[in-house]
């Protein structure tokens, strides 16, 4: 007998909220079954191995969220869980079955360390930065940022210039 924990629960996407049902099995997947059906809300099975990484997330401003990275896909998936003792529970079955999961990828010091030395650029630090600060793509209340570059601070011709003169 496989046991099965459901959870009521909404992706959040950048077009919206697709309310659903979150089913985590014992066994080796979990899945999101969209209540409404529509062409572009498919359920969604993901075995536990696929998982890269993952976030607890502060969605519209209460503790209730997890963001998921997969291994071989380029987005995340967000889903609230409208409880924060429920995100929990969640998030403890998830971290005990994701196996595969790389445990330093939301390490402040790693990440630091990296962008300092070299092996990430700006924009991937930029990323990390707006990521551990709870800000995704799916979300459109907590979109990432990015600075202004308003000038080229390594360039001789330009530095030099007097902005009063432009």
């Amino acid at each position: 007998m496989i046991l099965e924990i459901e959870f009521l629960a909404r992706r959040i996407t950048a077009e919206g909220p697709i309310y659903g049902v979150l089913a985590l099995s014992e066994k080796d997947n979990f899945a999101f079954y969209p209540i409404i059906n529509k062409v572009y809300n498919k359920p969604i099975s993901i075995k536990y191995t696929a998982i890269k990484g993952m976030l607890k997330y502060r969605y519209m401003m209460r503790h209730t969220a997890i963001e998921i990275w997969q291994y071989n896909t380029k987005y995340s998936l967000l889903f609230d869980l409208y409880e924060e003792q429920t995100r929990e529970i969640v998030y403890t079955i998830f971290k005990r079955h994701a196996i595969k999961r790389q445990e330093n990828l939301f390490s402040k010091e790693y990440v630091m360390g990296l962008w300092v030395n070299g092996f990430i650029s700006n924009f991937e630090y930029l990323m990390f930065v707006n990521t551990i600060s709870n800000r995704s793509f799916n979300d459109l209340s907590q979109y990432p940022i990015f600075p202004w570059v308003i000038s080229d601070f390594m360039s001789e011709s330009i530095s030099s210039k007097n902005f009063s003169d432009l």
